[in-house]
């Protein structure tokens, strides 16, 4: 069995000289540790965690911390693309390669840098190549920059599957926070399925949405244009798996866990995650 979970943490930050300015989500100093404290936790049984939004070396040095996982950070090839792999310490992994994507805007130059990156991982369903990707945003209600956002969505989705196909075969993953789902841009969504590759959220065996989508109006950090939909922009793709395995996902880490001193709880990020267990007959 293998269980696989994508989770932008929502940690982009506006800096100068290293200090943090701006939070993109607010509650960034107070959710960072109970962060690290639910992936070390690991209530789900999570045997590799896909995460964006780590951005900034202190972020990676708390990801570094969770116990029982070793951590691969798409800056140690790269800029910074918040882009990090945690895979469960008993199985091997290694030959981490990444990709920066152009800018969408001045945000995606400063501030969130977007990109993909893969690794090879020794599983006991075999070996996989593993790919985590964030995809380029809608801008937060500039219209010029919605409007050019879904053709830049979809080659980077082009350049993650790339990234993914350039070499080996076995088992490839992909996912992450694509900014799309099949319902809000079908022209995107199918780069991925006319290349071979399975929603693993759309074509499961079995899925607990926990009443939520990953990208929810009902999450009280979540800024979102107004009117903007929710639903579930964080997947997971899969490609060349035997035909006889199951498929079962769950949306989690989405309860309300971190303290505030007005005494209200928050979740743990402006993103719930998406988790994807893989079960051979």
């Amino acid at each position: 069995m293998l269980r696989i979970a994508t989770f932008n943490i929502g940690l982009a930050r506006l800096r100068a000289g290293g200090v943090p300015l701006v939070d993109a989500v607010a509650h960034a100093g107070r959710r960072l540790p109970r962060i690290v404290e639910a992936l070390s936790a690991n209530a789900p049984g999570i045997d590799i965690w896909l995460i964006q939004e780590a951005y900034h070396h202190s972020v990676r040095a708390a990801l570094g911390g969770v116990s029982g996982f070793r951590l691969h950070a798409a800056a140690e090839r790269s800029a910074d693309t918040g882009l990090c792999v945690l895979v469960r310490r008993d199985w091997p992994s290694d030959g981490l390669a990444v990709v920066r994507f152009r800018a969408l805007d001045w945000v995606e130059t400063v501030v969130a840098r977007k990109g993909a990156m893969r690794i090879d991982v020794e599983t006991p369903l075999g070996p996989a190549r593993v790919g985590n990707l964030h995809a380029s945003y809608d801008g937060r209600g500039r219209e010029g920059i919605r409007r050019k956002a879904p053709g830049l969505r979809a080659e980077e989705v082009g350049q993650a599957l790339d990234l993914l196909e350039s070499s080996g075969g076995g088992l490839k993953l992909l996912g992450g926070d694509f900014n799309l789902s099949l319902a809000s841009e079908p022209a995107g969504h199918g780069v991925a399925t006319a290349r071979g590759w399975r929603d693993l959220r759309e074509t499961a065996d079995a899925h607990d949405d926990a009443g939520v989508r990953t990208w929810s109006l009902d999450n009280p950090i979540a800024v979102s244009a107004p009117g903007g939909p929710a639903h579930d922009i964080d997947l997971i793709f899969m490609k060349d798996a035997a035909p006889s395995l199951r498929v079962e996902t769950a949306h989690i880490l989405t309860e309300p866990a971190v303290p505030l001193p007005s005494g209200r709880h928050v979740p743990l990020s402006d993103h719930y995650a998406l988790m994807a267990t893989l079960i051979p007959a």
